[in-house]
């Protein structure tokens, strides 16, 4: 009690994610101010972005992890007003992997052939033909103490599969057009098994070129006594 009063009073958790956002844009921006002020601004690549997104209550979920758009997607902001033009947005596929050789070939270094990820230099200098990434491999693996299992997809512009290691029959296929908060489930639909088709396809590919497996120690399902986000969920297609 001692220690409560003294860090000052409680508030609601989702209160105080919403302040610390608040708290986190008005510091940004006073980042980018001081920046102009130094006249740094046009020798500076800012970036701003985050390890991930969270679900608040979406899905019937919290936290992360699981690779619904809430938790997949992150935010990824860019200010370098030597290549890059301001108010201007891109919608290809980018990943937190890409910033390392980003900033390589802005410096004028060789980017390492074993790296991961791309360099976004192209998209920054606003060239729509740029040959890009079509797709991506998510996978996320069990751990004892949360009640997500271990979670595979395969996401392209506009849609996603999702894949359970172990259980086949929690298989998930999105159209993210038609669809873009994921509350139907078309991966027993038979007007979508071509799209179910091409995903697998498509999966079946990413997961080679990285000689995908799931290792040893990564616990394919929840824990005993842990319930899987799947049984919270329930079934999707019955939105």
């Amino acid at each position: 009690k001692a220690k409560a009063a003294a860090d000052g009073a409680e508030v609601p958790t989702n209160l105080g994610m919403f302040r610390g956002l608040n708290s986190v844009d008005d510091n940004v921006g006073k980042l980018l101010r001081l920046l102009d002020e130094l006249k740094l601004a046009d020798d500076t690549v800012f970036v701003f972005s985050s390890d991930n997104g969270y679900y608040l209550g979406e899905h019937n979920l919290g936290d992360k992890r699981s690779a619904y758009e809430e938790a997949m997607r992150i935010p990824m902001l860019v200010r370098y007003p030597r290549l890059a033009a301001a108010g201007r947005t891109d919608d290809r596929l980018v990943l937190n992997v890409d910033p390392a050789p980003t900033f390589l070939e802005l410096a004028g270094q060789p980017v390492p052939a074993a790296m991961h990820g791309r360099s976004w230099q192209p998209l920054l200098a606003g060239k729509a033909e740029a040959p890009w990434r079509e797709a991506f491999f998510y996978c996320y693996f069990y751990e004892r103490g949360f009640g997500t299992p271990t979670t595979t997809a395969v996401r392209t512009a506009d849609a996603k599969l999702i894949k359970y290691p172990g259980h086949e029959e929690w298989t998930e296929v999105f159209d993210l057009k038609a669809d873009p908060y994921e509350t139907r489930n078309l991966a027993a639909d038979p007007a979508s098994a071509e799209l179910r088709k091409k995903l697998e396809a498509e999966y079946e590919r990413q997961a080679a070129a990285i000689a995908f497996k799931v290792p040893d120690f990564a616990d394919r399902t929840p824990a005993p006594g842990e319930e899987s986000p799947k049984k919270k969920a329930g079934k999707k297609g019955d939105k």
